[in-house]
């Protein structure tokens, strides 16, 4: 059977400049067939003084995922268009630029580059060579390493380490990249992606023969987790509860061994001098012989079952402690990588963080008594707290309707909002360029194409505004929210999501879109960009085509309270909920690892929100007026 094949990738770049900036970037892509590619970007932005170089590096990389997402052809030929169109944005604006798009699509690396200065090197055991031409493709192979790199980067660091032949730390390479970056005075040059692929079965007997001689160690010398030798007197206090019970088991064993051996050398001693009297012509020894054979027979059983039961019990507990360990060793090392980047790339060092939190409570998990564990977790948490961004938001009036507002949608530079019997369209000032009306005792709006889509009362309406009056789409059930993704219509209920798919002259009767039915309140809101995001309490849930996935928050302290709105779309790598409990709109990657919160008394209102990450602005309704703030 053919490995299975993944790939690990890292992201490192230095603080800008106003000489230069780096950016390095990653985002996982669905494409229409349902395969899940993921784009790597390193682009290098000079010149322009007084320019925001920042938002010219995440437009650029924006124009790319956008176009591999709605790219319809083979990878290479859209990720050809993809960097055709960066260009025809650089040149407009005649920016020194330099970048390197590469697509990562089942098991194969593509790549595209765009003038000299980033470069694609591949690394494979002993050998190792350049990517230089434009436009390429090629399979992954297990061990191989790709470092996309400014020529800042390969000029400042010696990558001999990679194909020198000896066994690879790359943790360690990759924390020591990052801490010579931040020192380094030309580091607004300086960025590399990582693209590592790994050999999962290799991985796999790796870690296997690794525990075993971990094992072997950690019972003849016990070391504290960090890695500092325990004092003798105290080695007894740090032992594993599994390590202990497994002492105690052995003693106890022995005990009933000695007793039972005395017990059997007296019935040994009898059945002998029962067969001598046997010799002798005592018939009643017979019945004596047979009672002492049962006897050393259950004795003989006995202690095979006891020494098999410690077998089982010592094998286990020797598990559980090789695996308490393993995620104490990795829970400090996160710890270590966090600390080591944080003052050159916070959210990197957040997300090492969150990962040490959830190696942790792995381990607290196994040996809940364990005050390495408890001690490590304290320690996680306090770097969690310290590393938090908490930005307060001053809103201004970006419009005011004289009506309560109850959705708010992007339509290109417009906002589109709905009120209780309207809906608008408003240019990037919050002037009016479009109004008509719609039925009365609208609750929820989304737009979306050309088209407005709105729930009134029991019904749902579909209207553009070129419409002379609306097309009934749907019973709305009983609706909390309600959401359009690829023409298809999602309803938001107490227990199931509907889904409405469009059908010559109407849309189809509805199906159930969760798998198994859910338990959703009034305050629960949704948003769609591929997956279904739905907002439950104090947590998020997480669909991909009707089944629940395992989704939790990390980084974040148990102080959240009520969840409502959420916002996010294709092109976000980011979740936005309100935290309405304490006014806040936190900001969550889509692997759960929360990032910042932006605090102000207008989220506890807010009925709706609205994030325009490429633009660098958020919008939230509160009664008849929108707000907007800078991200």
């Amino acid at each position: 059977m053919d490995n299975e094949i993944s790939v690990g990738i890292e992201k490192i770049c230095g603080q800008a400049d106003s000489n230069a900036a780096c950016g390095v970037f990653t985002k996982r892509i669905t494409f229409e067939n349902g395969v899940v590619g993921t784009i790597v970007s390193t682009i290098l932005v000079s010149g322009g003084d007084g320019d925001d170089k920042q938002t010219y590096l995440r437009d650029i990389f924006e124009i790319s995922a956008q176009k591999l997402e709605n790219g319809d052809g083979k990878p290479l030929t859209v990720l050809k268009e993809a960097c055709e169109s960066c260009k025809a944005y650089i040149e407009q604006r005649s920016l020194e630029v330099s970048f390197v798009n590469a697509l990562i699509y089942k098991n194969a690396f593509y790549c595209g580059r765009y003038k000299e200065n980033v470069h694609i090197w591949v690394f494979e055991g002993s050998n190792s060579s350049e990517l230089k031409f434009e436009y390429g493709s090629g399979l992954l192979m297990p061990a191989q390493i790709f470092l996309i790199g400014t020529e800042k980067f390969f000029s400042t660091f010696d990558t001999a380490v990679l194909s020198d032949g000896a066994p690879l730390d790359l943790e360690g390479i990759i924390d020591g990249l990052a801490t010579e970056i931040s020192a380094n005075v030309a580091q607004s040059e300086i960025g590399v992606s990582i693209v590592y692929v790994k050999d999962q079965m290799l991985e796999e007997e790796l870690k296997e023969d690794k525990q075993d001689k971990f094992q072997e160690s950690e019972v003849a010398s016990p070391k504290a987790v960090d890695g500092i030798d325990t004092e003798q007197e105290k080695q007894e206090d740090l032992t594993p509860a599994p390590a202990k019970s497994r002492a105690n088991l052995l003693g106890i064993v022995r005990g009933i061994v000695l007793h039972l051996g005395a017990f059997g050398i007296g019935i040994v001693k009898a059945v002998f001098s029962e067969t001598g009297k046997l010799k002798k012509g005592d018939g009643t020894a017979i019945l004596r012989l047979r009672r002492n054979m049962v006897v050393v027979a259950f004795l003989i059983l006995l202690i095979l079952g006891i020494s098999a039961l410690f077998t089982i019990r010592s094998e286990g507990n020797k598990k559980k402690l090789a695996e308490f360990n393993d995620h104490m060793k990795t829970a400090s090392s996160k710890l270590n990588e966090g600390e080591a980047i944080i003052d050159l790339n916070r959210d990197r060092a957040r997300t090492a963080f969150s990962q040490a939190e959830n190696e942790v409570k792995a381990a607290l998990a196994i040996e809940p008594k364990s005050s390495d564990a408890k001690d490590l977790e304290a320690k996680i948490a306090q770097k969690l707290k310290d590393s938090d961004s908490k930005t307060g938001v001053n809103f201004q009036t970006f419009a005011d309707l004289g009506e309560p507002v109850f959705g708010l949608s992007g339509s290109g530079k417009n906002l589109v909002l709905f009120s209780s019997s309207k809906m608008y369209q408003l240019d990037n000032d919050g002037k009016e360029k479009d109004k008509i009306d719609l039925e009365s005792n609208v609750t929820s709006g989304y737009f979306t194409g050309d088209s407005g889509y709105f729930i009134s009362g029991a019904k749902v309406f579909k209207r553009g505004f070129s419409d002379t009056k609306p097309k009934e789409v749907a019973d709305s059930g009983g609706a909390f929210d309600i959401s359009v993704f690829l023409g298809n219509v999602y309803l938001l209920g107490s227990s199931q999501i509907a889904k409405y798919v469009p059908i010559e002259g109407g849309y189809a009767k509805s199906v159930d879109y969760l798998n198994n039915p859910e338990q959703f309140s009034a305050s629960s809101r949704f948003a769609i960009d591929g997956s279904v995001w739905v907002t439950s309490g104090k947590s998020i849930n997480k669909y991909l085509r009707g089944a629940k996935e395992d989704f939790s928050i990390t980084g974040l302290s148990d102080e959240n309270g009520q969840f409502g709105e959420i916002f996010t779309n294709a092109q976000s790598e980011n979740l936005y909920v309100l935290d309405i409990s304490n006014s806040a709109l936190l900001v969550i990657k889509k692997d759960g690892v929360y990032q910042k919160a932006y605090q102000s008394p207008e989220f506890s209102k807010a009925s709706s929100i609205l994030v325009d990450e490429a633009g660098g602005k958020m919008y939230i309704s509160d009664g008849s007026k929108v707000l907007q703030a800078s991200l």
